[in-house]
């Protein structure tokens, strides 16, 4: 009977959370890819086409938007295999990902501490809270909902490895190195887990030199659980090793890209300083979230110091409170340090990026404050759980009072989590909603102006657009992408000097933007000035590696000089980066051609067909290479096609004439060189002979009466 009455309360709790996180997150089925999902889907071919051999071995090996973290490539990938682009489905797996993470808190907590509701109101708190609406209305944000699962899922078999550590368990060790490897490879801020299992290890674990054993456990069993710190620290040594090597590789991955700031943009007096106001700041928008935004605008220089001295007196303080309450309450050290170490990644000391703090990266450390919250209040009203009532020496009816004080206290906490939370899900709809709300709740925020105008430009509303591009330099005179949309606007109204000046001036803020390099050398190339572009071209292909677009315009200059060699490796190096790109298969092709290889030229004219089947020009070449190889109908089928996209194709018409030719079809040969010339294209006067030759041309007689 009590065993019926615990599954049963248990299976209420999993139901509770599962449906009251879809009702609060369900409307994040109807929001569009936002901010950077472009970059991580839309704009991604190699993880738009889905799963496959060569789509892994790019996870594994991209440095791609700065991180790498190679298994959420893959789980976006399998999305787009099982549907497409379509934002919907994306959204309901992050939904997914969210639900089970918190149900997996649930008994992750319920295993190690015996205390159901407690844990219950942990889980509840984690799954509702409007903090974590990012992590899970952000499609790129995959990588917080698919870590922390497996994050989860490492201390789970940890805790089965740690209460019962025999010979049968050892086993679950390699799993718990497994689960940390594959988390790592979903997003590197689980470097810190290892110093979580270690808190666990102290509570509610009890493995720190405690002499104690647990009811029901053996004197065997409790010396194999009991262990000095030392030794925890070694059993860990290969977690702590897995650790490091992701802190190396992120170090690098994001460096190469150029997302750490250098000293010289934040140095580290003002980055500590952000630190200490950050740890605050989460805390407070924890019991207060509201104005809650996409980018907070990092003050750099303009810090206040009593906010600094503020948040760091704070801070010692608690953290002295809670260490001298170690012993009685071990729950508050526990909890204070889960919250202090698992936000070291992203504290901003090595600071990636612009913002001050993110939303986001709260989705693991506030467990351990929402831990101290659900086993401190009841400690602090001196409530018995109901599972001790019989255990306790406080009778029922006078623990009553304090019963309905906590119930109230945790319905009404959740209920109000969950109201703001589903609010909050409603801004992230679309781009523009997004972020006109953040301009709302944020000060300065120069992004949000430049990402704001720029999805207006993409609309048509110039003119609104380019009142955010100019109060985003306003704000930040230096920031180059603003300068490029501010050009692209005046490129829009064929104001071509004045958009010069601003890819320019973006250039000036940063020498490395692709985008304003790219624009200059359009721009240049098209004033004649080929040298120049060529330059520009290149340095934005360098700048940004993995954009074929940029690889093709370098090549396609280099082929046009007559340097095929050159031109080949760029071709190549955008297929390479986008092997989706009809654009770059083409010309790879027609270098291929110049260089005397026809049968490798092919091939890629084959693949461009494949992904544009309307590239009139790739039936022109794919055509003229058959009829060589004397598959004369499969050429005039190109040609047929080509004509058929396009019926004043002057050169299918002329290519056609050859291959009636060597068909010996002289009468159609001639036809097509007629319509050649009544198109305004002169025939290549070699082939003109070689066919009068075979059949001189009939001259049209006009008949008169």
């Amino acid at each position: 009977m009590g065993r019926f009455f615990l599954l049963r309360r248990d299976f209420l709790i999993v139901a509770f959370l599962a449906i009251a996180t879809f009702c609060v997150f369900w409307k994040v089925i109807n929001c569009d890819f936002v901010y950077d999902d472009r970059q991580y889907i839309l704009d991604n071919p190699i993880v738009r086409n889905g799963l496959s051999l060569r789509g892994i071995a790019w996870a594994f090996t991209s440095t791609y938007a700065f991180n790498w973290h190679p298994l959420t490539w893959l789980s976006h990938m399998l999305d787009c295999t099982l549907f497409g682009v379509r934002p919907g489905s994306h959204h309901l797996i992050n939904l997914l990902f969210h639900i089970a993470n918190s149900v997996l808190l649930f008994f992750l907590l319920l295993r190690m501490s015996d205390n159901a509701w407690r844990s219950g109101f942990v889980a509840a708190l984690f799954a509702l809270h409007p903090l974590h609406v990012e992590s899970v209305a952000w499609v790129a944000e995959r990588k917080d909902v698919l870590s922390t699962f497996l994050g989860l899922s490492t201390i789970w078999v940890y805790v089965r490895y740690a209460v019962r550590k025999n010979e049968s368990s050892r086993s679950a060790y390699i799993w718990v190195i497994v689960l940390f490897a594959l988390g790592l490879l979903s997003k590197p801020m689980l470097v810190t887990l290892p110093f979580v299992l270690l808190l666990l290890d102290y509570w509610p674990l009890r493995r720190f030199g405690s002499t104690s054993m647990s009811e029901g456990e053996s004197e065997m069993e409790a010396s194999n659980r009991i262990a000095g710190w030392q030794s925890l620290v070694v059993e860990k040594s290969p977690l702590f090793v897995l650790s490091a090597l992701s802190c190396v590789i992120t170090y690098l991955a994001q460096h190469k890209g150029g997302a750490v700031a250098g000293l010289q943009v934040f140095p580290f007096s003002i980055r500590l300083a952000n630190a200490f106001i950050s740890y605050v700041a989460y805390i407070w928008k924890m019991f207060v979230p509201k104005d809650l935004a996409v980018f907070y605008p990092h003050p750099g220089h303009d810090v206040e110091v009593w906010q600094v001295l503020g948040a760091f007196a704070l801070l010692v303080l608690v953290t002295t409170l809670v260490f001298k309450a170690r012993k009685s309450h071990p729950y508050l050290l526990v909890g204070w340090l889960w919250y202090l170490g698992t936000l070291v990644p992203v504290i901003g000391l090595v600071q990636v990026g612009m913002q001050s703090m993110a939303d986001r990266y709260t989705y693991i450390p506030l467990i351990g404050l929402f831990m101290i919250i659900a086993w401190g209040i009841p400690d602090l009203l001196a409530w018995a759980p109901v599972e001790s009532w019989r255990r306790s020496r406080v009778s029922a009816v006078e623990s009553f009072p304090r019963l309905l004080i906590l119930v109230v206290l945790a319905g009404t906490t959740l209920a109000t989590m969950a109201c703001i939370a589903h609010k909050q899900v409603r801004h992230w709809r679309n781009n523009v909603s997004l972020f006109r709300h953040a301009l709302d709740v944020t000060r300065d925020n120069y992004l949000m102006e430049n990402n704001l105008g720029f999805f207006l430009m993409e609309q048509g509303k110039l003119s609104e657009a380019e009142r955010h591009f100019r109060e985003a330099l306003r704000i930040n005179p230096r920031y180059g992408e603003a300068h490029v949309n501010l050009g692209n606007i005046f490129s829009a109204r064929g104001k071509e000097k004045a958009a010069f000046q601003e890819y320019l001036k973006a250039v000036k803020a940063n020498p490395r933007l692709s985008q304003a390099l790219f624009n200059l050398g359009c721009m240049l190339e098209r004033q004649g000035k080929i040298d120049s572009a060529l330059d520009y071209y290149r340095r934005a292909a360098d700048a940004a590696p993995g954009c074929a677009e940029y690889q093709v315009n370098v090549g396609r200059l280099l082929a046009n000089a007559g340097r095929f060699d050159e031109a080949c490796e760029r071709f190549e190096r955008a297929v390479e980066a986008d092997p989706g790109s009809a654009d770059a298969h083409y010309n790879l092709g027609c270098a291929l051609v110049q260089q005397g290889k026809p049968q490798e030229a092919k091939a890629h004219f084959e693949l461009a067909l494949k992904m544009d089947p309307d590239n009139i020009y790739a039936h022109l070449n794919l055509g003229a290479i058959l009829v060589d190889e004397q598959r004369i109908n499969e050429g005039i089928a190109h040609y047929m096609q080509a004509l058929k996209i396009k019926p004043d194709f002057a050169a299918a018409h002329h290519n056609l004439a050859i291959a009636y030719y060597f068909m010996g079809n002289y009468g159609m040969a001639w036809r097509e060189i007629a319509e050649c010339r009544k198109l305004g294209m002169t025939p290549n006067p070699d082939f003109i002979r070689a066919l009068s030759e075979k059949a001189p041309e009939v001259p049209k007689v006009s008949l008169q009466d």
